[in-house]
């Protein structure tokens, strides 16, 4: 009875010690950097978000693509329909707040302004700008300059005063999802893409576990055989 009750106690201290050691493994990786993990969406596209505030368009735009993911190389994200967009916010929240898109206007007219394009050269047909309610004001607006004044309604638009600055990239602003036009020069994270990187529908799952967790198992099967 006391070697069957001792070889009991053994086998579930051997399991909750192997399975603190594989949440204690993945916390430390998921924790070393905080870029977020790669989520993929339903049609193979791969997402994640690159935290940092060092990085203009231009910059943000060559790192995208100098990254890669199952062979893939990356671009800023490029979102084209109201479900890339359900599944980027609900996949990273908040974390989008500012992150830097592949919007821009590379050409510009005598205004400085001039049709939008994705970096992929994808049909600019879909976009999700912030707009009232959420915000008073439109974009894109270029950039222009609160002027706090009392005598202002909260719904107005006119203490917003238009510096002359054209802002002529594009990134997430403050509410999740909607979209803002941005000097080139402003600093930020970014949103990177890899198209077709995944298998529709097949779930991510953290592939530095796999290894751990073999090993955890042959070794509850070699304890087992010990003991029987």
């Amino acid at each position: 009875m006391k070697n069957r009750y001792n070889c009991k106690y053994n086998y579930l201290k051997g399991f909750t010690t192997g399975l603190f050691v594989i949440l204690t493994f993945l916390i430390l990786a998921t924790s070393a950097s905080a870029d977020s993990a790669i989520l993929c969406w339903t049609n193979g596209n791969c997402y994640q978000i690159i935290d940092g505030s060092t990085f203009n368009w231009d910059d943000a735009k060559i790192a995208a693509v100098s990254q890669t993911y199952n062979s893939v190389s990356g671009h800023l994200a490029t979102i084209t329909s109201p479900g890339e967009t359900n599944f980027i916010v609900s996949s990273f929240g908040t974390g989008l707040n500012g992150k830097w898109l592949g919007g821009s206007q590379p050409v510009v007219d005598t205004n400085g302004d001039g049709p939008w394009v994705w970096v992929t050269g994808e049909p600019w047909s879909y976009t999700n700008w912030l707009a009232p309610p959420l915000f008073v004001g439109d974009e894109p607006n270029n950039l222009e300059l609160w002027v706090d004044n009392p005598d202002y309604p909260a719904t107005s638009n006119d203490p917003y005063i238009p510096t002359g600055i054209h802002e002529n990239n594009l990134q997430f602003h403050g509410v999740p999802g909607t979209w803002n036009d941005a000097i080139s020069s402003s600093t930020a994270g970014y949103l990177v893409e890899f198209d077709n990187a995944a298998p529709a529908g097949i779930p991510e799952f953290p592939t530095v576990a796999l290894p751990i967790i073999s090993v955890i198992a042959l070794m509850f099967l070699v304890q087992r055989r010990k003991h029987n």
